[in-house]
């Protein structure tokens, strides 16, 4: 289930350019005031802990970049989904209860919030990010350091780290269905590498349009629940172009 929300405020709102910590804060503050746990809330499969929601960047009617931060002129909109549909409810009903999000200081004050069309049933989908997509694996380097590394998505490894993530979703909804060769990823426009700071860390993200062939269950938990890894904490939410 997805929800766009409009936001009002009485002056153009100027937040960093990596601002997906405060706003994922601000958004487990608003869930908090309905479900008191949501924080520690997640769905496991293979030992993992997943966070069953995803959100996109906020977008303004107008945007300016500056030097380490970016202006947005009201009114601002924002996506939300889960595939959870009980979870994005608590959300909207925790937006009216709140009255709006507070984000760095700012009060955003409630225009309206949009229940999106559910996504028809289809076996493939042309779509683009609305939040950048994050793929990684954590490696072992010969003197035994972790390091992180982040896949681009013009590697094969990419759309395999894709497939492996969707798979690890439908186990944690407990939904039997898994990518086999059916599955297909393929980009279809040029990616653009997005560096974005979350706390103390460093994500590489890609903004990209592409094409996904997959079951059509599987394409319900990505159109839900966002493509790739961290997807709350803003990463890898789509919007579909076209349904083929």
């Amino acid at each position: 289930m997805r929800i766009r929300i409009s936001l009002e405020s009485e002056k153009p709102v100027s937040l960093p350019i990596s601002y997906s910590y405060p706003l994922q804060s601000a958004i487990y503050k608003i869930l908090s005031d309905v479900i008191p746990e949501s924080h520690d809330f997640g769905l496991t499969a293979n030992g993992r802990t997943l966070r069953p929601f995803t959100f996109s960047r906020l977008l303004g009617r107008k945007q300016r970049i500056n030097e380490g931060s970016i202006s947005l002129t009201p009114p601002i909109s924002l996506h939300f989904s889960s595939p959870l549909e009980d979870y994005v409810q608590a959300f909207a009903n925790g937006l009216m209860k709140n009255g709006g999000i507070r984000l760095l200081g700012a009060k955003l004050d409630l225009i309206s919030i949009e229940v999106e069309p559910t996504l028809p049933e289809t076996k493939c989908i042309v779509a683009k990010t609305i939040s950048p997509i994050t793929v990684y694996s954590t490696l072992m380097t010969a003197d035994g350091r972790k390091k992180t590394y982040f896949y681009n998505p013009v590697e094969k490894d990419f759309a395999i780290q894709i497939r492996e993530n969707l798979n690890r979703k439908a186990s944690a909804l407990g939904n039997s269905v898994r990518a086999g060769e059916s599955f297909s990823f393929k980009l279809a426009s040029r990616p653009v590498q997005r560096i974005v700071k979350y706390k103390d860390f460093t994500q590489i993200a890609w903004d990209f349009r592409f094409e996904l062939q997959a079951d059509p269950e599987l394409i319900s938990i990505a159109y839900d629940w966002g493509l790739g890894s961290k997807n709350a904490q803003g990463f890898g939410m789509i919007k579909t172009i076209e349904r083929r």
